[in-house]
Parts: structure tokens; C-alpha cells; sequence
């Protein structure tokens, strides 16, 4: 039986992204202020068994939102956490960057380690994920 005080999957992954923002990301580069992102649970675009998250343009939106889709199927976690803070990375230059540059600098610095494109959280990030 849920309460009142319980999320739901979505808004718990909405609270976190924003404390992912404000706490980890935003030291390291601007937010966008002319957009805003979205989180849903949905199955991402590709091999529905590799693929945890993905950041679609804003312009893929009608209302110019970055859509975030989270798998539904992991229910780890740091798994889901990690793969939060690395999809907010790419809504933060519009996915302008791919894995590289911009994207390469924000993501090895708030702690993502491993092949940009599967990249993990490192100890340090996946203990301040944990909180």
C-alpha cells in the first residue's frame, strides 16, 4: 500500500535529475535556461536490451523539451542514477556534443567513468548517488 509521502517512479527520477543539476553538473557548466527536459519511462530507441536511458533534442519535442526515457525494466538504483546523470550531461548542450568534448569534460568531471558511451559511475560519484 503507497502513501501520500511515496513517489512514483517518474517524479522520483525528476527530483533526482534536479539535484543531479544543481549539485553535481552545474559546477561544471551553464544550465540551459530556455529549455527544459521531461523524464519518462519508456523503452529508449535501439536494443531495448543495452540501452538504459537516452536524451532526445529538443526540437523532437513540440514543445522543445529534452525528452529523457528511462528504461523500466532495471530497477537498480545507482544503475538508473548513473545513467540519469549521464543522459542530463547531454540535455545540458542539447546532445550537441555526442560523446565528445563538451560532453567528454562535464561527464569525467562529476565522476562518470569508463567508455563515454556506456560510461558508469566512479566510486566517488556513485557514493554521493547512494545519498
Amino acid at each position: 500500500m503507497s502513501t501520500p509521502l511515496q513517489l512514483d517512479r517518474e517524479a522520483w527520477l525528476t527530483e533526482s535529475a534536479g539535484l543531479i543539476l544543481d549539485e553535481l553538473i552545474a559546477p561544471h557548466c551553464a544550465l540551459p535556461e530556455d529549455r527544459d527536459f521531461r523524464i519518462s519511462l519508456g523503452f529508449p530507441s535501439g536494443k531495448v536490451s543495452k540501452v538504459v536511458a537516452q536524451c532526445w533534442v529538443a526540437a523532437a519535442s513540440a514543445d522543445s523539451t529534452n525528452e529523457i526515457f528511462v528504461t523500466p525494466i532495471i530497477d537498480d538504483s545507482i544503475q538508473i542514477l548513473e545513467a540519469l546523470a549521464h543522459e542530463l550531461v547531454h540535455y545540458v548542450d542539447d546532445c550537441a556534443s555526442g560523446h565528445k568534448n563538451h560532453f567528454a569534460k562535464v561527464a569525467r568531471a562529476i565522476g562518470l567513468i569508463g567508455k563515454l558511451t556506456a560510461a558508469v559511475a566512479g566510486p566517488e560519484l556513485a557514493a554521493q548517488l547512494q545519498q
